[in-house]
């Protein structure tokens, strides 16, 4: 072999033995691994190498590092390579700065010429990385008129959730380690339920601050990063205090667990959500079950858009059966043959699941979907659909797709697999007045909007006004003039020895204020929800 050839092959040789060190030395250095980084630079510099890369990687607050070449490896004059650094400072954001690394010939390779400008080009010997970060002032979640939700017990524990102060896994009071939000770190104020969860980067603002390279006596070699802290901000809900308080007062008494959902007709907008008892775990806006009767608005909704004449009659037998399953009226009541808005304002059951056969079941479900249920077949999945419609924990309704007429039946008048929240049924009672759907907002204003036939809404009117009159189911419950409802007495025993376990339900709107009122095993909807909405509405301040 000639001697150039020898020449040529040596400085590959030494041309690739550099790549290997110095990309194993940055990949080591970016994974955090100060050892195995050490293990590139000469055995006498291990031990401090290591210590550097260390602390440095500390003092730095790294939660990321890149350590990246530029260039190609010079592996003759001035053998080395440049880099480029980008550190993730926990808090703060990116830092990057270039630096080099200088190669050493050990024996027929190389080692790292390693020293503290390696790490920076400014860190000379008892320099330091110096870590400086501002927290901001937290915003206030408040009440459409100003007031902290904090100020009423059912608010701050079911809406406006919790804050901690982040800690690590084991530290004292705290088993497990916070999930931290992206930006914040250890010993920030964090939420982690309810609003103050979901709205949480609103909410905690952005913290200020630095990272510089400092002398040993204090002074700024290097300014790496540095960021300007903002506070958060406050976030006004839709909760209106007064109309919040009407609801309290209006469950106040009542034995059974329950709650009370309202919201504006205009804009969606939720005015109340009132827990009973107020650690009753966001029932209002969490709970799901059968709505009962008060389901009885969207099957007549998908009768009138199927074209079913409002002036039909039907016989209100005291039983019904549909493909040979049996239904009954409460009380084992019968009226005979009926018109449409008797049989609404009576709650006639087997009246309705005789008119749901004149509806087509795709009607039945695109009209569920048009008032905001879930209609997946799979009843796991409409549930799982109907869950989170706000931005914290919530549930809407789910409907899912019925297999025959006789589960349409049964879902007709919303037994069977029919699921929703009083948030839904409130947000139901509000497209009759208002004459389109809304999905309910506790922050902002509503985006998703569906449009009913003027038809519907007119109807519906008209029948939810016989409800509160005279030979209505809600005639005694003693509501205000101008209320529009409906009663809802849902089953929810699982077998005969509880048959007497009925939900009660009263959904409706008088001028703006639509509102859903539910207790649990409670009984029928006329004795106990319907009443509970009365003192609610007597309650609101004129």
């Amino acid at each position: 072999m000639g001697l150039k050839l020898r020449q040529d092959h040596e400085r590959a040789r030494l041309q690739g033995e550099a790549s290997r060190v110095v990309l194993g030395f940055l990949q080591a250095w970016s994974a955090g691994d100060a050892g195995a980084a050490a293990q590139f630079v000469p055995v006498q510099q291990r031990a401090d190498a290591e210590r550097l890369l260390s602390s440095t990687r500390t003092q730095l607050h790294a939660s990321t590092a890149r350590y990246e070449r530029l260039g190609a490896i010079n592996s003759t004059s001035q053998p080395g390579v440049k880099y480029q650094a980008t550190v993730e400072i926990a808090g703060l954001g990116p830092a990057t700065w270039q630096g080099m690394i200088p190669l050493v010939r050990a024996g027929s390779s190389w080692d790292v010429a390693f020293s503290p400008t390696v790490v920076h080009p400014v860190l000379t010997t008892g320099a330091r990385f110096s870590y400086q970060r501002d927290r901001p002032v937290r915003g206030r979640l408040l009440t459409s008129t100003g007031e902290s939700l904090s100020v009423d017990p059912d608010l701050s524990g079911n809406l406006r959730g919790q804050v901690v102060t982040a800690k690590a896994a084991g530290a004292s009071g705290s088993p497990a380690a916070t999930p931290l939000p992206a930006g914040a770190v250890l010993g920030d104020d964090v939420g982690i339920s309810g609003l103050q969860r979901a709205l949480n980067n609103t909410l905690a603002g952005q913290a200020g601050g630095s990272m510089t390279v400092r002398s040993a006596s204090g002074a700024v070699l290097a300014t790496l990063l540095t960021t300007t802290m903002t506070n958060g901000l406050d976030v006004s809900t839709t909760i209106d205090l007064r109309t919040q308080r009407a609801g309290e007062a209006a469950v106040a008494g009542v034995p059974e667990a329950g709650a009370l959902v309202a919201v504006d007709t205009e804009t969606g907008r939720i005015l109340a959500a009132v827990n009973h008892p107020a650690s009753g775990l966001g029932r209002a806006i969490t709970g799901k079950g059968p709505p009962g009767s008060t389901f009885k608005i969207i099957t007549s909704a998908a009768a009138l858009i199927a074209g079913v004449p409002p002036t039909t009659t039907l016989d209100c037998s005291t039983t019904a059966s549909i493909n040979g399953r049996s239904f009954k009226n409460a009380e084992n009541e019968s009226a005979g043959i009926i018109g449409w808005e008797q049989a609404f304002a009576q709650s006639c059951n087997t009246w309705f699941v005789r008119l749901q056969e004149q509806v087509p079941i795709k009607t039945l479900v695109s009209t569920a979907a048009l008032f905001g249920f879930s209609t997946d077949p799979d009843p796991a999945v409409a549930q799982r659909n109907a869950d989170a419609i706000l931005p914290i924990a919530s549930f809407g309704g789910s409907y899912p797709t019925p297999r025959d007429r006789a589960q349409a039946a049964g879902q007709a008048i919303g037994q069977d697999l029919v699921l929703a929240s009083p948030l839904q049924m409130a947000s139901v009672a509000a497209a009759i007045a208002n004459g389109t759907w809304r999905q309910p907002v506790l922050v902002g204003d509503a985006t998703v909007t569906h449009p009913l036939p003027l038809n519907v809404s007119a109807a519906l009117r008209s029948f939810m006004a016989a409800v509160a009159g005279p030979g209505g189911t809600a005639a005694k419950a003693g509501l205000p003039p101008g209320t529009f409802g409906k009663t809802g007495t849902a089953e929810t025993a699982v077998s005969d020895k509880d048959s007497k376990l009925t939900d009660s339900w009263f959904i409706g709107f008088r001028g703006h204020l639509a509102f859903a009122v539910e207790f649990d095993q409670a009984g029928f909807g006329a004795d106990i929800a319907a009443p509970t909405a009365a003192r609610f509405l007597r309650a609101l301040p004129q």
